[in-house]
């Protein structure tokens, strides 16, 4: 009798033949809008991913050059590229001035920038253009129309023409890739960064549409991205965010910018988590932001700060 307990036993701790094995865990890079050490004391988060707001020719003719901006932000930065002129928000340029090549010179600029750099660098191309808040976006907050100049179809126009010419080639091969796109052509050849080097992201917000009336096309997207918050608690857009994810099935998948605005939410933070260690084609979240006196800021919001260092923090991938 006792053998056959013993026998019983083992059976029992023993993995039985064809045994599912556990899922593994995904491990995206994790990023930060903000204060990295600030949010390596709130979460022991050792940022990968640095990100940075850029109006309309910043880097080229006003604020921080280029090469020192980029330096700031490591090991790898992020960096959006919005519209508006400094220090107001009015808008420096239209997705159709973009798309007819007003703004070459700036996008020339920064071509040569993600060259010199010679690092990984991830670029937000016109992010959230179906947010009302951004001047790129067809409507303003008051739902009111921006005319013609920001239609889903000029915004597609002007996403190709960014992604074409950041990722560079010589004038030729730019110049008839853009024609056969009814774009007009490129001045001189552009230094080549490949995606091994370039990864531009396609990004809108979670909760006001999928956005696929923007989407410019699988050949001008490196990444998919989606901005993700929660402002209630209990209330997120949870199924916008997967219907957007399983819609780009060939993608790689980001949340380029995620947090809690006003509320200490710990179950956000948790959901968070298992989709970023559940969806193997996430790469990168970067959690919106890392300042004192910051709606969004952990350091008031102690129940979501813990479950970010509990779940968050262990998964991240090195850079």
């Amino acid at each position: 009798m006792r053998g056959l307990v013993v026998v019983a036993l083992i059976c029992a701790v023993l993995p039985t033949a064809g045994a599912a094995k556990p899922a593994a865990v995904n491990k995206p890079l994790l990023g930060l809008s903000g204060n990295t050490a600030r949010f390596q004391a709130q979460t022991s988060q050792r940022t990968s991913v640095q990100s940075v707001f850029l109006g309309w020719g910043q880097g080229q003719t006003w604020g921080s050059p280029f090469a020192r901006l980029f330096a700031t932000l490591g090991p790898i930065p992020m960096v959006h590229i919005g519209t508006k002129v400094p220090r107001v928000a009015r808008e420096a340029i239209s997705p159709q001035g973009i798309a007819q090549g007003q703004g070459d010179s700036y996008l020339l600029a920064f071509a040569d920038a993600i060259a010199a750099y010679d690092g990984r660098i991830y670029i937000r191309a016109l992010a959230e253009m179906n947010n009302p808040g951004t001047l790129h976006s067809p409507r303003d907050r008051q739902g009111r129309s921006r005319g013609p100049s920001h239609s889903p179809a000029q915004y597609v126009r002007a996403f190709r023409r960014v992604y074409l010419i950041l990722h560079g080639g010589t004038e030729a091969e730019l110049t008839a890739k853009l024609s056969a796109l009814g774009l007009p052509k490129v001045s001189r050849d552009v230094p080549v960064n490949p995606p091994s080097r370039l990864t531009v992201i396609w990004n809108p917000v979670a909760g006001i549409s999928l956005a696929s009336e923007f989407f410019p096309g699988n050949a001008y997207v490196d990444m998919v991205g989606n901005d993700m918050y929660a402002s209630t608690r209990g209330v997120a857009s949870y199924r916008a965010n997967e219907q957007l994810y399983r819609r780009h099935a060939s993608k790689p998948y980001a949340l380029p910018e995620w947090g809690l605005q006003g509320i200490d939410d710990e179950t956000f933070v948790r959901r968070i988590c298992a989709f970023l260690k559940t969806r193997a084609r996430t790469k990168l979240a970067a959690y919106y932001e890392a300042r004192p006196g910051s709606p969004f800021d952990l350091g008031s919001k102690p129940k979501s700060r813990a479950e970010y260092r509990r779940c968050v923090t262990p998964i991240g991938a090195a850079p």
